[in-house]
């Protein structure tokens, strides 16, 4: 099974109730961006959080390695939404096919982790390379403090592969995301004792 076949069935498996609304983390993050930002949705699943930011006023590209989510929003959103939502099929594993210093703010929440140390840098190369010079890099990253980290095979340095269906997570802590999210942008806020969608996260907040 490929990655875009796991993650469709997942999907499927996994979307949350049309009711769900924008997450806890992405109400915190829309603080941050400027007024009428353009805004990258990195993973953006089922979309809550893409719709969510549109009302606001943003134009937003949600981008998911899965049909089955990129069809959830385009289920979801209003007519009075669709002109601020682009919908995009993305491997961030790749680079990202948008030019320079394209987005005002780039959003992912937890969906950046899922690689080696050699594509993880280029995951946040590339964040760093879209985003214009003052925006805001919103990241929510696993913990180390995860379960999962416990029952978890170590491929390379806090990168497990996790039973049963093997697949392979990054964990972080606050050091970690600081050297690495160093290399890129000054950070504004970043914890490590989030509530929404595990039991702890983080968020990175950026300004390049």
């Amino acid at each position: 099974m490929n990655d875009k076949e796991y993650w469709d069935n997942k999907h499927i498996e996994h979307l949350p109730p049309k009711e769900s609304g924008v997450t806890e983390f992405g109400q915190l993050a829309e603080t941050y961006f400027v007024p009428q930002s353009r805004v990258l949705d990195l993973g953006a699943g089922a979309g809550m959080d893409s719709i969510y930011f549109a009302g606001k006023g943003h134009a937003v590209e949600a981008t998911d390695l899965s049909d089955t989510a990129l069809s959830r929003i385009r289920e979801d959103l209003s007519p009075e939404l669709a002109d601020r939502v682009a919908i995009k099929n993305l491997d961030i594993s790749k680079p990202f096919p948008y030019p320079d210093q394209s987005f005002d703010a780039v959003y992912a929440s937890v969906s950046i982790h899922y690689f080696d140390d050699k594509t993880t840098e280029q995951v946040f190369s590339e964040i760093h390379r879209v985003i214009k010079p003052g925006g805001i890099a919103a990241l929510m990253l696993n913990s180390k403090r995860d379960h999962e980290v416990a029952v978890g095979r170590e491929i390379e340095k806090d990168y497990f592969e996790i039973p049963p269906d093997g697949i392979r997570k990054r964990y972080f802590d606050i050091d970690s995301t600081q050297v690495r999210a160093g290399k890129y942008f000054e950070t504004l806020f970043l914890d490590d004792q989030g509530n929404r969608l595990r039991s702890t996260g983080g968020l990175e907040g950026g300004r390049d």
